[in-house]
């Protein structure tokens, strides 16, 4: 990854958005099926290792041709420098999102034989859906803090 440089500088970039859709509604129906597990002191209700695990997934399918630039929730944020070469007819481009998009139902479906669990939340799991928006334009970076 290349470092940030101290003043800002326009850039064509690629930005990537990873965002599982039904996360918010599985975790909520893990708090109502599983109360015990979601009070302070209560063990982690397992369905909050395997969301984990899915952005995991996300990460390690997408780099090193995309770096993070943050985790918010339910929806990785990363970026690309080298834009033009992965614009450039789109097969490289297609073929990491299709490999994160196979990693992420390839764990929902290891989940659903691991913990063998059909709470009301836990049925939801095969629901989760993973959506990428790529927008690719003249950016800026710039150091903020450390980041």
């Amino acid at each position: 990854m290349a470092t940030v440089p101290a003043t800002p500088r326009a850039e064509t970039g690629l930005l990537l958005l990873a965002d599982i859709s039904g996360y918010s509604a599985l975790l909520g129906m893990v708090a109502t099926a599983h109360p015990e597990m979601v009070r302070p002191g209560g063990p982690v209700p397992p369905a909050y290792a395997v969301m984990s695990s899915l952005l995991g997934i996300v990460l390690e399918r997408t780099a090193p041709t995309f770096a993070l630039a943050e985790i918010e929730g339910d929806a990785v944020f990363a970026y690309a420098l080298d834009a033009p070469r992965l614009v450039t007819g789109g097969e490289q481009l297609l073929r990491i999102v299709r490999s994160a998009y196979a990693g992420f139902r390839e764990r929902i479906d290891e989940a659903m034989v691991v913990h063998k669990h059909d709470c009301q939340a836990c049925i939801l799991l095969p629901s989760l859906e993973l959506k990428f928006v790529l927008p690719h334009d003249l950016s800026m970076r710039r150091r903020i803090r450390a980041r």
